[in-house]
């Protein structure tokens, strides 16, 4: 894969990080991750260099590299585990925000693919797919899958590019992939499986859709106790146009607004979806930041704390400040009344801001 950003664009892209080298003695890749790293980071530049964004290259670590193994057996019934253990998409399922697809199933070399459910808002963009190999001995020695794939609007809009698409096209959306995907075996004799792909939009710009299209091209895996160094993959061309629902077109959302009285942290924005709430704030560059994962919190009118979710979003404004986006597994469900911001350990204390809905 050949990337179009030469290593002084890298490198200023990565100038907010500060990571040391015995940070990273503890990360051990191999050939399998290395390539979903390389792809799903690269892609991430290429998306936020395009609205001239950077992004925690250790936060990045944490997302890309957490990948879901599941062997347990999953009925056909929709249920709140349908696209593994995301919070807010579960949200979402449980009160019958999802769309059942009744399409076909389209095979080539081997691969049988089927579409089975989405839940799109416009902050998340939620697909499972189901898939029969012919061959049901892969999966008994499965230990990674992936699938690259591309998807279009009825506009030709591209909201999710192929790996070594070059991204900075005015067709592409600013939609990445939350690192939220992941698999699960379904029965290893029959050679069925699942394989869930969760997208975030940080700016929430994931438009009304009425038609998508999805071109799989490869499907990539690495099999336990392969003599096989590279990964392993299976071309084709599996392609599906689905109507969505008209559902999901006419959603409101939930605004806040925050209490901006401290005079470091500011909240810009706070829209809670039908997949989550996501929260723009403003900090000073020249604070010693701790990890957003750890540190930062919203909690709810009955006390229950939420940590961050997803992907994180950072940019500079004009005066050289952070600008993040956060998302937190609260939504429109929850029916959320006056919410807390709270950043703990904030330049040694701690900060809260409170949230009143509009």
């Amino acid at each position: 894969m050949k990337s179009n950003f030469n290593e002084d664009e890298i490198l200023v892209l990565l100038n907010d990080v500060t990571i040391t080298d015995d940070e990273l003695s503890s990360f051990e890749f191999n050939d399998t991750e290395k390539r979903k790293l390389h792809c799903k980071v690269l892609n991430k530049v290429k998306e936020k260099s395009s609205k001239r964004r950077s992004f925690s290259i250790a936060a990045s670590f944490i997302l890309v590299c957490s990948i879901a193994l599941a062997g347990k057996s999953v009925i056909a019934t929709i249920n709140t585990e349908i696209f593994g253990d995301n919070k807010a998409i579960e949200q979402a399922v449980k009160h019958n925000y999802v769309q059942e697809v009744n399409g076909g199933i389209v095979n080539d070399n081997g691969v049988g693919i089927q579409v089975t459910n989405i839940v799109i808002d416009k902050a998340k963009f939620a697909l499972s797919f189901d898939l029969k190999f012919d061959n049901p001995e892969i999966l008994k020695k499965l230990q990674w899958l992936d699938m690259d794939l591309e998807i279009k609007d009825e506009k030709g809009r591209i909201i999710n590019g192929y790996c070594d698409q070059d991204l900075s096209d005015k067709n592409v959306l600013g939609v990445i992939s939350s690192s939220s995907d992941n698999f699960q075996i379904l029965n290893k004799d029959t050679g069925e499986a699942r394989y869930n792909l969760i997208l975030d939009s940080d700016d929430k710009n994931i438009p009304v859709l009425n038609k998508i299209d999805i071109n799989i091209r490869t499907i990539s895996f690495n099999l336990i106790d392969s003599q096989n160094d590279n990964l392993d993959e299976i071309s084709g061309k599996w392609q599906f146009r689905v109507d969505v629902n008209s559902e999901f077109n006419n959603n409101k959302s939930i605004f806040f607004t925050g209490d901006n009285t401290n005079n470091e942290i500011k909240v810009n924005s706070v829209e809670t979806t039908q997949t989550g709430t996501v929260l723009k704030f403003t900090s000073p560059k020249n604070v010693n930041y701790k990890d957003v994962f750890k540190n930062v919190y919203l909690i709810d009118d009955k006390g229950v704390s939420k940590n961050v979710t997803g992907s994180v979003g950072s940019m500079s404004d004009e005066n050289n400040n952070f600008i993040y986006t956060v998302t937190f597994p609260i939504t429109t469900f929850d029916n959320p009344k006056d919410l807390r911001f709270v950043i703990k350990d904030y330049n040694g204390k701690n900060v809260e801001v409170k949230l009143k809905r509009n």
